[in-house]
């Protein structure tokens, strides 16, 4: 597949995984809980199959460079979030998201090290 879909899949993934998150964080009953975990794993699936295709089409290998360690953590740590949701103080875990989030885009940007 050519380098333009592998980029739409990963932004698809983050669109997913941004609104479930953002679904996850204001909603307070649990009505919709089991699809917003349903969107926040397919996000997450899109965000990895589209990130590596990428990095095949780029021919970067192994060994990473250091900015795609930095992403794949931030891939971890929001994977894990339905977990840990509601158990931060007030909106934090909303801007724990927000700064998590926004790391892995300029990482994917700017590419700094």
């Amino acid at each position: 597949m050519p380098h333009s879909t592998y980029l739409i899949l990963h932004l698809t993934g983050l669109l997913f995984l941004a609104l479930a998150i953002g679904g996850l964080v204001t909603s307070k009953t649990s009505d919709n809980a089991k699809t917003l975990k349903i969107l926040h794993g397919v996000g997450l699936f899109l965000l990895l199959l589209g990130g590596f295709g990428m990095l095949a089409r780029l021919s970067i290998g192994w060994p990473f460079p250091v900015w795609i360690f930095v992403k794949l953590f931030t891939w971890f740590v929001l994977g894990a979030f339905p977990a840990y949701q509601g158990k931060l103080k007030g909106n934090s875990d909303l801007i724990f998201a927000i700064i998590l989030i926004l790391t892995s885009i300029v990482m994917g940007v700017i590419k700094p090290f």
